[in-house]
């Protein structure tokens, strides 16, 4: 029960009285002490005005020496009654009375006066002679009361309670939002009921305004019970959740530490803690050697069954490192990186870094790398080795470089065929993307000045000048990555014309014509010259 006491004089302001006239206060003199009751939030409350004399007229002053005071109160909606009394000195009651919005009707103090067919505010007049300065006394009474608001989660139940009601006269009904009643579905039971469950199904609102009306309990005027109405909130808030963070804790390497903490959202502020280790805060520190499986409770104020989070702790004994290897170097007439990495404190790496392809995989260690074009073009290239499964450890990374060598070319020179003389055979053969080529034979012959010399002369030898051909192979040299490149050439070796003149003759002057006899081989003729 609230006491609410008012210990100064309440006079209506005369500004008030120019602008409203005897309109607004008709009932009294505007010189009449009025105050204004306010039990609209506290239906339980008891409302107290001291020291204050009574002056002038109200409504219904049956003698000229009677002397007023008004109260203008408003009540909770669900009060059934008015209580008024006079007190310190108490007045004779059965000569004294007090009217209701200048209704004829005159009650006596102390009494409980049914406010059924007044009509709020309740305007209170009471008129005695004398001047003494007793104390006024109002409250409500027979009120039926819901329960305060409640908040309540999508995860959880609670309840909303009404009293002061006569039980089986109860009707539950959400008022807003919505239309009438769209929300009773969230309610265990809405008729006859003094107590319902709140429970949240769907896609429901931020809040729900539930009202109930019934006839009130132990209470009743002239004209049977009196049934009133109250009403409340139902606040939700969004689903609650517990992660611990980071997700896979370790740790890193023998004497570290990793600290878990419990990240929760949703359910209604403020949150308690409980971990698998008795700890009670957000965060607990696990320390080397003790890797395993930790969980943590969290609750909120809506004392629902707290949500759960499990983590495994693991721990590297050896540091974690990886090498991805040597840098390399290959060629664009075989393209293919032989990669063979390596890891420890982990079993698993990953390998990036190109726009190519891995074989089988690039999350083998060891696996074969195959450039794209563009890779082989810009001549150079990285791939880096990453560890994996490091938990919350820092992964280690390692790279190689990879240099492309554009793979040489040989050219021989085109087939020759000749009778080859004592020079040999002139050769002009060219390299490219090496340092130099060397001509080798199918025959045996040599070389002049040397076979390195990509210029050089062929010197068939009998063998060859009686085989007729002989094959000559010229092969780029000096590229240690790439795959030796030969060209060839053929040369045809034709038998050296044979000519005879005959046998020297003696002529006479006197007789100057000579018979010739001179023969040719291979080639088929032959012209005389003197």
């Amino acid at each position: 029960m609230r006491i609410l006491r008012r210990f100064f004089f309440q006079i209506i302001i005369i500004l008030a009285f120019l602008f409203n006239g005897k309109k607004a206060f008709s009932q009294c003199d505007f010189t009449t002490p009025s105050f204004v009751v306010d039990l609209s939030l506290q239906p339980d409350s008891v409302w107290i005005e001291t020291n204050t004399a009574r002056l002038d007229s109200c409504c219904f002053k049956q003698d000229p020496q009677d002397d007023c005071i008004m109260f203008v109160v408003t009540l909770a909606p669900s009060i059934g009654a008015l209580y008024f009394s006079v007190e310190s000195p108490q007045p004779s009651i059965s000569a004294s009375q007090f009217h209701i919005n200048c209704d004829s009707t005159e009650f006596s103090v102390q009494d409980t006066v049914c406010i059924e067919g007044f009509t709020p505010p309740y305007t209170i007049t009471y008129c005695k002679p004398g001047n003494d300065k007793p104390d006024y006394i109002i409250a409500g009474i027979g009120a039926g009361e819901i329960s305060p608001p409640i908040v309540v989660s999508d995860a959880c139940t609670d309840t909303i309670t009404a009293t002061g009601f006569v039980e089986s006269t109860l009707v539950w009904n959400s008022v807003y939002p919505g239309s009438y009643g769209a929300y009773n579905y969230f309610l265990s039971d809405s008729l006859a009921e003094d107590t319902v469950i709140v429970t949240p199904t769907g896609n429901y609102p931020d809040s729900v305004q539930y009202e109930v009306c019934g006839d009130l309990s132990g209470f009743s005027c002239s004209s049977g019970a009196i049934n009133k109405c109250d009403s409340t909130w139902v606040y939700f808030v969004s689903s609650f959740f517990v992660n611990i963070s980071p997700q896979n804790p370790s740790i890193c390497a023998a004497g570290d530490s990793v600290t878990l903490t419990a990240n929760a959202s949703g359910g209604a502020l403020p949150y308690t803690y409980l971990w698998s280790t008795g700890d009670t805060t957000q965060s607990i520190i696990v320390i080397s050697g003790n890797s395993g499986d930790y969980w943590v409770q969290v609750k909120d104020t809506l004392e629902c069954a707290g949500v759960f989070d499990t983590v495994t702790v693991v721990e590297f004994i050896v540091p974690i490192s990886v090498n991805a290897g040597s840098d390399d170097t290959i060629c664009t007439d075989n393209p293919f990186v032989n990669l063979n990495g390596s890891v420890t404190g982990v079993s698993t790496g990953t390998w990036s870094g190109g726009n190519g392809t891995f074989s089988p995989s690039a999350d083998s260690l060891i696996t074969t790398y195959t450039p794209d074009s563009a890779e082989l073009a810009t001549g150079t290239f990285t791939l880096i080795l990453t560890t994996t499964n490091t938990g919350s450890c820092p992964a280690d990374s390692d790279s190689i470089v990879v240099t492309v060598v554009v793979a040489p070319s040989a050219d021989a020179g085109p087939d020759q065929n000749g009778c080859f003389g004592p020079l040999g055979v002139q050769l002009n053969g060219i390299v490219s993307n090496t340092s130099g080529g060397v001509w080798t034979t199918l025959g045996s012959g040599t070389f002049s000045p040397d076979s390195a010399t990509l210029n050089a002369s062929y010197l068939p030898s009998a063998t060859d000048i009686s085989a007729g051909t002989v094959t000559l192979i010229l092969t780029a040299t000096g590229s240690i990555v790439c795959s030796p490149v030969t060209d060839t050439a053929v040369m045809t070796i034709l038998p050296a014309p044979a000519v005879n003149a005959g046998v020297s003759i003696s002529v006479c002057a006197t007789n100057p014509n000579v018979t010739l006899n001179g023969s040719v081989t291979i080639v088929p003729g032959a012209t005389w010259t003197s």
